[in-house]
């Protein structure tokens, strides 16, 4: 989640952090930041504000889920590695977008297998090594089925048992 952070008494000037973090992170770090009390319900966000902080550099989360669309699990970032499972994109494949406004014709790939790249070695992604890693393999897709049972997945037909409704403020 790439992003800018200004808190001058606690955040030094030119920090960089490397643990990723996501969206979802957000929520939490305020309501510590401002005492404010969380919904009783599940949240599936980090507190992150000791990485902003410097306090800790410790990954908050064991895995990070990548869904799109509705509800579909494309893939999971693992320490420094991601799987991708199948499905379909778009891409510009390396090609320049335009620079008035008009957009270019997109390619769509559809992924037929899982694939896994060390994003340490290879941050481009260009190296599938899932056969070089069949238990690391097997370890992001048990994470990923664990998640998938919670909350689903549209491109593997699983309902999650805890699926929530979308919350709304009035």
């Amino acid at each position: 989640m790439p992003c800018l952070v200004w808190y001058p008494r606690e955040i030094k000037p030119s920090t960089v952090i490397s643990t990723p973090f996501m969206g979802i992170d957000w929520l939490p770090t305020f309501a510590k930041l401002t005492n404010s009390k969380l919904s009783e319900n599940k949240i599936d966000g980090k507190n992150i504000w000791k990485n902003l902080t410097g306090k800790t550099e410790a990954n908050p989360h064991e895995a990070l889920f990548f869904y799109y669309h509705k509800n579909s699990l494309h893939g999971v970032r693992y320490g420094d590695y991601k799987m991708y499972f199948p499905h379909r994109y778009r891409t510009l494949n390396g090609r320049t977008g335009r620079d008035d406004g008009s957009p270019i014709k997109y390619e769509y790939v559809n992924l037929i297998e899982n694939e896994l790249y060390n994003l340490k070695t290879d941050p481009s992604e260009t190296i599938n090594i899932i056969n070089e890693n069949p238990e690391l393999a097997k370890k992001i897709i048990a994470l990923a089925d664990i998640k998938r049972k919670e909350i689903g997945d549209d491109l593997t037909n699983v309902i999650g048992l805890e699926n929530r409704e979308v919350g709304m403020i009035d």
